[in-house]
This record gives C-alpha cells, sequence and structure tokens, in this order.
C-alpha cells in the first residue's frame, strides 16, 4: 500500500466522529469527497482497506444493499411471506428479522441502530 493512501488513512481516521447510538449504519463518516476518492479508486471492492471502509464509507461503498439479504432460501421466505407468517407473533418477527430481512420488509430495521433505552426510576405512590 503506498505511502500516501496509509497517510490519508490516519489523517481521515484522526476526523472521523466517534459512533453515536441513535445514527443509522448506513451513513458515510467521513467526507463525501474522502469515500468518492476510495470508490474511484476501487478500494471499495478491494480486501486491503475492507474493514476500514466498512465502518467510514458504508453508503458510498455499497455496504449498505449487501446487508439486506435473507439468510435462508429466498423460496422458503417468500412461502412464509405469502402466508403471512412475516409478523404473527414477537417469536416470529424475530426469526423473520434475522432469516427472511429482505423479503419479509426489515432492511430499514438492520440499517438502524435502536434508539437508546432511558430507565427511568419508578415514582413510589404514597
Amino acid at each position: 500500500m503506498p505511502f500516501y493512501l496509509v497517510a490519508v488513512l490516519l489523517f481521515s481516521s484522526a476526523f472521523t466522529k466517534e459512533d453515536d447510538d441513535d445514527e443509522p449504519l448506513c451513513k458515510d463518516r467521513l467526507l463525501k469527497s474522502e469515500c468518492a476518492w476510495f470508490k474511484q479508486k476501487n478500494y471499495c471492492e478491494g480486501e486491503d482497506l475492507a474493514e476500514f471502509l466498512e465502518t467510514r464509507c458504508p453508503k458510498t461503498c455499497d455496504i449498505c444493499a449487501r446487508l439486506c439479504k435473507d439468510r435462508w432460501r429466498t423460496e422458503f421466505c417468500q412461502i412464509i411471506k405469502d402466508k403471512g407468517n412475516c409478523a404473527v407473533t414477537k417469536a416470529t418477527v424475530r426469526t423473520m428479522r434475522a432469516n427472511c430481512t429482505k423479503t419479509c420488509g426489515h432492511c430499514d430495521e438492520l440499517l438502524q441502530k435502536p434508539p437508546r433505552r432511558r430507565i427511568r426510576p419508578k415514582r413510589r405512590r404514597g
């Protein structure tokens, strides 16, 4: 890997903002121009920078689309969907979200980080 590329990676890492729990997973964390440069140079497809770009340029590198797929055979997921079984019970939703993500329409949920839950103390009555 050329020295200038290493320098760019180190420099841009210094200015990459920290992950925010409420931020979507499918959002570039580097400048748009930086992510575009990596894509133009075909680094999105390579193995060398895969982990770096997966977290910093997922939208530009089309990583988000790759995340949304069915684990089970699509034909099987389609049968489940056609029978209306994508969201029968909480357990079914959980199973279908994990295994028939695309067919059952759970991609948006997959690409969003869950909101932070705030625990509020119970008030005493009395």
